[in-house]
Order: structure tokens, then sequence, then C-alpha cells
């Protein structure tokens, strides 16, 4: 089940010219009573919307799983039967209720006009799918997928979401075991490389946990390389720091990374923490701690 959830300052569904769900200058949440997307007296997004006596207006929407990868033509063959989508679209508005909200609903698969007036650019998506749209692809495609799903101004997405990603990378830790095997490696007298899209945030997260010495070279946005899966920036790596391509190993969580590692004739580590990937790329190792590398070092 995906939902979306936008906030607005007044939502009503008309079937056959008739108004079958309304709400006024309330707000409108799809999912979850809890989540703070209205601003407190400070102008933060801080209240949910029983801080603020909000209601719902919740509206089934079968095409939020419209498949866009292949051709023009959306497939709609995710969706779920409409028996099994009607059950748990009911079972959804009546726990939406038992937590005391006021919850309209329109008539599961009938021919609504929703009409809607957004309160400012806030939309919440299903965070779990971009994750593995990105995961699976490439922000490029999640971008251009979700922007069309929802509604919302492509440019304005991406914005939202480099946003998002430097608060997310702010939070992030390492992975357990990271320090070991990078000082492994040297141990070995081999090197460390980092190669991302990021600029030097990702320097700095790695000073922060004293992981920065255990690198021997960068590549960040502020080079303005190519994107993977083209090997210009791995290329310069190599090339630069006389990097014995029998010897290397590109090490990345998406295929376009495995793709990018054999695209400069080096071999490629899926490294797939979650299990998210499907089409692998055909790695040469896939892990899924970083422990799991020691094996294929030592051999090297």
């Amino acid at each position: 089940m995906k939902v979306v959830l936008q906030r607005v300052k007044e939502a009503s569904v008309s079937i056959d010219g008739q108004i079958h769900g309304k709400i006024g200058i309330d707000y409108l949440t799809h999912k979850i009573s809890k989540l703070r997307v209205f601003e407190d007296d400070a102008g933060k997004l801080n209240l949910d919307i029983n801080a603020v006596n909000g209601a719902i207006l919740s509206i089934s929407q079968f095409t939020l799983y419209a498949d866009t990868k292949k051709g023009n033509r959306p497939s709609f063959t995710k969706a779920g039967e409409p028996q099994h989508a009607d059950r748990v679209y009911e079972q959804l508005n009546e726990r939406l209720r038992q937590t005391g909200l006021e919850v309209q609903t329109g008539v599961f698969g009938a021919d609504m006009l929703v009409n809607i007036q957004n309160d400012g650019p806030v939309t919440k998506i299903d965070q779990d799918q971009i994750y593995v749209t990105m995961r699976q692809h490439d922000v490029g495609t999640a971008i251009r997928k979700f922007s069309a799903f929802y509604g919302i101004d492509e440019k304005q997405l991406r914005k939202l979401n480099r946003t998002h990603q430097t608060k997310l990378v702010e939070d992030a830790l390492p992975f357990p075991s990271v320090k070991e095997v990078l000082e492994l490696a040297k141990s070995m007298k081999g090197r460390n490389f980092l190669l991302t899209h990021r600029d030097d945030q990702a320097k700095s997260m790695l000073r922060k946990f004293d992981l920065l010495d255990d690198f021997s070279g960068f590549v960040t946005s502020d080079q303005n390389f190519p994107r993977k899966p083209q090997p210009d920036s791995i290329n310069w790596l190599i090339k630069t720091n006389q990097v014995d391509r029998k010897k290397a190993i590109m090490i990345g969580d998406r295929k376009l990374d495995v793709a990018a590692g054999h695209n400069a004739n080096i071999a490629s580590c899926l490294f797939d923490p979650d299990g998210t990937i499907i089409d692998s790329g055909n790695p040469e190792i896939r892990v899924t701690e970083i422990n799991e590398l020691v094996p294929w070092l030592t051999n090297k």
C-alpha cells in the first residue's frame, strides 16, 4: 500500500457533481496521525494533525502503483485487486478514526473529482518506495518517477531531495567493521579511494569518525565528472594514483556502481545490506556486511 500525504487548507471530493467528502480549513494527511507537518509558533514543522484540530480526507488511488519503467504507457499490474484494495482502504480509514480524528472519504472505485488547496510545499511521499527506486536504479529515475506520481515539480523535488540527503548524511553512522577493513587494505600495501557524487560533506563525515586518513584520494561532485555508470571518475583515480586494475575493486550499493567498475575494467562488489537489489549487474562479490570483504581482500 502506498500513501501520499498532503497538507491543505481546503479539500473536497465530488461524485456526479455532488460533494461526497469535504474538510474546510483543516489539514489533509493520508497516513500517520502523529506526523509533524504543521508549523508551531516559531514556524517550524513541529505539530501533528491532532495538535491543530485537523481532519482527514481519504481518497483511494490505484494509480500510485503505476510502473513507468518501460514505454510511455503506465502499467498498473502491481496494483491490488479491487476487493483486497477496498478492504485495506477501509481498514486504514477505520484505524484513523480510532485515533479520534475526523475522517471523510470518497467512494472506492468511483469516478471522483478531488479539489484541494495546498497549504505550502508540504507533500509527504512514501520514503521507502523512493529509497528502493533509488537503490535499484538511480536518483534521477526516482526523481522523475515520483515527481510525476505525486504532481510535484521535478526541480522542486530535486531541491527537497538534496536538503533531505544532506540531513541524512549529517545523521549517518559508519557501517560496522568499516575501519577494520580499510586498515586491513592499507596493511596489505593497498589504498582506499572515495568516489561520491556528494560534495565535501562526505569528507567531513569521514573526518568526524576518524576515517579520513584511511583514504588516499577522492572524487566529489566538485570535480564535475560524468555520473556513474560512466567510468571517467574511476579511470581518473586509477591513472592519477597508478592503480593496478587487476588488484582494484569498486564497492557500491547499486547496480550502477557495479557497472561503473566493470566499465573501468576492474572488479566490482555490490554492498546490499538490506537485500534491496534484485538485478545486481553480476558483481564479482556481493556482501551484506563490510567484513565479508576480508576473504576477497586477503586472496588478492
